[in-house]
């Protein structure tokens, strides 16, 4: 009746997941302390309820299977934000012949030909790529905080892309915090890094501590990029290839 994130945040285990899922084991030590809480947390709701019939417990259970599926379903439109978002930026320098070479997650380099005959069309195979290298020497690092790394020919990061393509409004300040501390680690390195957020869901809250922040140089809104409204896909690409040195950042 618990679901995973809500069991997490009470038991401190981080890895609610993959505990059930049978991926990783739990020291028996915290078995038991686990085991009391559930059993505190079950009391607590049997002695909060007036009557605690069948029909009541079976509903809970959908509750909370109807709560953990609805989480997962916006994690993955978050993902798949994320994976559209690269696969834009990738097209746009593949139809400008920029690219030099793709990497692999195996760090094995192919030029764009070579990585079609490999993989298949870049454009379907993008999260098999660790990166690009640009005709200039500079390149396009995907990992995670932040989620696009812009280095330039000398190997030295010069911007930083944060995609935060999740929808749901309550999750939108604890985004903002993971996305202010991905921008404050690049930027202690570099203090003249351009760093750019593409993000679904902005609240008044987050628009209001994103405008008192000096951390982000631009926001873009994601569904804006996807439909293209007023050329903002064209426009994000043209930032990225000026802060990588392919064009006048006056463009």
């Amino acid at each position: 009746m618990i679901p995973q994130k809500g069991l997490q945040n009470i038991s401190r285990i981080s890895n609610i997941k993959e505990i059930e899922n049978g991926k990783k084991s739990i020291n028996p030590d915290r078995v038991k302390g686990l085991v009391i809480l559930l059993n505190e947390f079950t009391s607590s709701n049997i002695l909060l309820s007036e009557e605690i019939t069948k029909e009541k417990v079976s509903g809970m259970m959908y509750a909370t299977a109807g709560t953990s599926i609805d989480g997962s379903w916006r994690n993955q439109i978050g993902n798949e934000g994320e994976r559209v978002i690269r696969t834009l930026l990738v097209k746009s320098f593949i139809e400008n012949h920029e690219i030099l070479a793709i990497v692999s997650k195996k760090d094995i380099s192919f030029k764009v030909k070579d990585w079609t005959e490999e993989f298949g069309s870049p454009i379907e195979t993008i999260k098999q790529m660790k990166s690009v290298v640009l005709i200039n020497g500079s390149s396009m690092l995907f990992s995670s905080e932040p989620d696009v790394k812009l280095i330039d020919y000398q190997g030295n990061t010069i911007g930083a892309i944060e995609i935060k393509a999740g929808i749901d409004p309550a999750g939108a300040l604890e985004r903002l915090g993971a996305m202010f501390k991905s921008f404050d680690n690049v930027l202690a390195v570099t203090p003249s890094a351009a760093t750019i957020l593409v993000a679904t869901c902005i609240t008044d809250e987050v628009d209001a501590r994103l405008r008192e922040s000096n951390a982000v140089k631009q926001t873009y809104i994601t569904t804006d990029i996807i439909n293209n409204k007023s050329g903002k896909a064209k426009k994000l690409a043209n930032t990225i290839r000026g802060v990588l040195g392919l064009i006048s950042k006056r463009m």
